[in-house]
């Protein structure tokens, strides 16, 4: 059906209709439709994002005590050692020299402040 006369007759036809120039209030219109329609597409994926993220909490906790719950697993407490008095007897004669304390805290502070001078340097440098 594609022969040369349709396609030349279909050319005609196009060439025949004239393109009005379309008003400012409809090009407006359009505009606010389509920002509406992104600002509405935006708010939804962040909506999804929530529902997401809460949907995969809720699981993290619901899955272990549905298995529990319908296995008719039952747990047991535990007895746990007496961590601190161990620890306290570990520390009985413990005793730290001010002095390296304050090297400590001194090395700390220039470590800082060079990683917040390089940060600042190279800022000042992508803006140059």
């Amino acid at each position: 059906m594609n022969t040369p006369k349709t396609k030349d007759k279909l050319k005609e036809l196009f060439h025949e209709i004239k393109m009005e120039k379309s008003s400012d209030d409809f090009m407006k219109n359009l505009m606010l439709r389509v920002e509406k329609e992104a600002t509405i597409q935006k708010k939804r994926k962040i909506i999804l994002n929530y529902i997401s993220i809460t949907i995969g909490i809720a699981s993290i906790i619901l899955i272990p005590v549905l298995i529990f719950y319908f296995l008719n697993i039952k747990i047991t407490p535990i007895q746990l050692p007496d961590i601190f008095s161990e620890i306290s007897s570990v520390f009985e004669n413990f005793s730290i020299d001010p002095n390296i304390a304050l090297l400590g805290l001194v090395i700390l502070l220039l470590l800082l402040g060079d990683s917040i001078l390089r940060k600042f340097l190279s800022r000042k440098n992508e803006l140059t």
